[in-house]
């Protein structure tokens, strides 16, 4: 796991500096490369944890951890991220905890150069969020400006953005997959809970 704050001088951080959680497809690219290139680039101004390691010993409860401390939670949603169990589940914890009092963490997404309409799971915990729009790395300087902008508290302005398809009131909520499942109820958007215990024996696997 990596955590980045200033990497050359992580005391120098704002009192304002944010928390901030990278969820992302593992060992797929552009992926990966992009999460740590965005992690390094926001980490001179805030705390950006980005994991890059596969499940392990005490994985499930770190990453429940950092969800619960983040101020944002940035998903990379891409061809292959969109099917990932563990992608799933960060972003089903991240729709959970920013559906309590604490409003925290905010989500923001970004489009990972697929322009196919995003699985009704994803759409649903995105609940209309407006999504940022990724195609080329020449596109990254720019996502970064978005993001820090976003994390400061302004709006996403890219004008190719584009948004998820509204999900018809009479849908029921998803039904749990294999790392999210329905617990107390909420909002149907934030009914699922990060399953802790599928994921160690995912790690045994």
């Amino acid at each position: 796991m990596r955590q980045f704050a200033h990497l050359d001088a992580p005391l120098q951080l704002s009192t304002h500096a944010a928390r901030v959680f990278i969820s992302y497809a593992r060992g797929v690219e552009p992926d990966a490369a992009l999460a740590l290139e965005i992690a390094a680039a926001l980490g001179q101004q805030h705390i950006v944890f980005v994991d890059s390691s596969l499940p392990h010993a005490g994985w499930a409860a770190r990453i429940d951890a950092e969800l619960r401390q983040a101020d944002v939670a940035i998903v990379l949603l891409s061809a292959q991220s969109i099917q990932s169990e563990l992608v799933a589940a960060e972003l089903a914890t991240a729709a959970r905890l920013a559906g309590t009092p604490a409003g925290r963490p905010t989500i923001l997404p970004v489009r990972l150069a697929d322009p196919a309409p995003l699985p009704y799971h994803v759409r649903t915990y995105l609940d209309g969020r407006v999504c940022v729009r990724w195609d080329t790395p020449n596109d990254t300087p720019g996502l970064i400006d978005e993001l820090l902008q976003a994390i400061a508290g302004g709006a996403i302005t890219t004008p190719n953005t584009t948004a998820p398809a509204d999900t018809p009131a009479h849908l029921p909520p998803p039904a749990p997959t294999a790392l999210v499942i329905a617990t107390e109820k909420l909002r149907p958007v934030h009914r699922a809970r990060f399953d802790c215990a599928r994921l160690r024996r995912l790690q045994r696997a």
